[in-house]
């Protein structure tokens, strides 16, 4: 049995996505192309798995960078509650700030981070 029409469209769309990251392999993704797949998620499930896998994969060398002993401290902090609604917060934060489309996937959602779930200083 055939794909369903928006199935199609869905992978063809994440095919041209990856196809565009692929020859910007030395680049990599930009927010636009971190826009994308968080957005999308909510409608076609390779997309939502894509947008968590890249966060956790950010979110994972973060913390593993600053257990290392990088000087920068914890520049945010996620709470497993938090974590499964940081999509929504990613679609946010980039529909809020277009001027961020260009810039790498990793900057802007170290900066989404860094907004929408700072740590609490201790009193």
């Amino acid at each position: 049995m055939a794909p369903s029409k928006p199935v199609r469209s869905a992978w063809f769309g994440l095919l041209l996505a990856l196809s565009g990251a692929a020859g910007a392999a030395e680049t990599g993704q930009n927010g636009a192309a971190l826009l994308q797949m968080c957005r999308g998620g909510d409608k076609v499930r390779v997309l939502s798995v894509m947008c968590h896998s890249y966060a956790n994969g950010f979110i994972e060398a973060t913390h593993y960078h600053a257990a290392q002993g990088a000087k920068t401290g914890k520049a945010f902090c996620l709470s497993e509650a938090e974590h499964a609604r940081l999509p929504g917060e990613i679609v946010t934060w980039l529909q809020a700030h277009p001027e961020q489309a260009k810039e790498p996937a990793a900057a802007v959602l170290h900066r989404v981070l860094v907004n929408r779930f700072p740590c609490k200083k201790a009193p």
